[in-house]
C-alpha cells in the first residue's frame, strides 16, 4: 500500500538522522524524505560548547544544527532536518550507556526522580539557519529495586544501549515511569508540531 504524501515542495527533504523512531514519526505525518547520517564528532562539539555554557537546551540546539549543517553542506538545494536530544538530571547530562553495569547504575540514579528530555530540531536550506527550536518533556521514573532493574535489562536486551536513558519509551521503557509531562513526539526526539507549522508556512505542504 502506497503511503500518501503531504510534501509538495520541489526541493527534496532530508532527515539528518539514522533514528528509526524519528523516521517513523515523519512517515506517519505524511512527509516524503530521504535519510542521510551526519558524520560529526558530537562529544567534541559538546565539550567545546560546555566551556561557554551549561544550558542543556542550548546544547541540544547546537548539536541539531551541527547535524543539519553537515548534510546541508553536501545538499544545499534540499531542506534538511537535524535533530538531537539531551537527557538532563540535576544539572548532569547523560549519554548512551556502553555497558550493562553503566545502564544499571544510571537507572538506579534515575529511579524515583524526574529527568528532562530536551529535543531540538534545526531546519536548514542552502546551509543557512531557517528555523531552530527545542521542546522539553519531564519524566518521573518510579522507584525501582535492583531486581526490577535486572529484570528490565534482561527483557530489553541490547535495546538498553540505543537511547540516552537506556529505555525506549514506546516499548518496555514505559513500564519504568510513574508520570510524564510532555508530548510523546518530544520524548521520541522529534517535536512534530513546530516542524509541520514551519513547513506549512514555507508552503511546502499540500494543505
Amino acid at each position: 500500500m502506497t503511503r500518501p504524501t503531504i510534501w509538495s515542495s520541489k526541493a527534496p527533504l532530508i532527515l539528518a538522522s539514522n533514528s528509526a523512531i524519528r523516521s517513523d514519526l515523519l512517515k506517519q505525518a505524511g512527509f516524503e524524505f530521504s535519510i542521510q547520517t551526519p558524520k560529526i564528532d558530537e562529544r567534541k562539539i559538546e565539550s567545546d560548547f560546555l566551556v561557554k555554557s551549561k544550558e542543556p537546551r542550548d546544547l541540544a540546539k547546537t548539536l541539531a544544527h551541527a547535524k543539519a549543517e553537515a548534510i546541508s553542506d553536501k545538499a544545499p538545494e534540499a531542506w534538511i532536518i537535524g535533530a538531537d536530544q539531551i537527557l538532563e538530571l540535576e544539572g548532569q547530562i547523560f549519554h548512551k550507556a556502553k555497558t550493562r553495569q553503566e545502564v544499571e547504575k544510571n537507572l538506579e540514579y534515575f529511579a524515583g526522580k524526574t529527568h528532562h528530555l530536551h529535543s531540538a530540531v534545526a531546519i536548514l536550506k542552502g546551509n543557512s539557519i531557517t528555523k531552530i527550536f527545542v521542546e522539553t518533556a519531564a519524566l518521573k521514573m518510579r522507584i525501582l529495586t535492583k531486581d526490577d532493574i535486572k529484570i528490565y535489562c534482561d527483557l530489553a536486551g541490547d535495546m538498553i544501549f540505543e537511547s540516552v536513558g537506556s529505555y525506549q519509551y514506546e516499548g518496555l521503557g514505559r513500564h519504568l515511569f510513574e508520570s510524564v509531562e510532555g508530548r510523546e513526539d518530544v520524548i521520541y526526539g522529534l517535536p512534530l508540531d513546530p516542524i509541520i507549522k514551519f513547513f506549512r508556512s514555507a508552503e511546502c505542504l499540500k494543505f
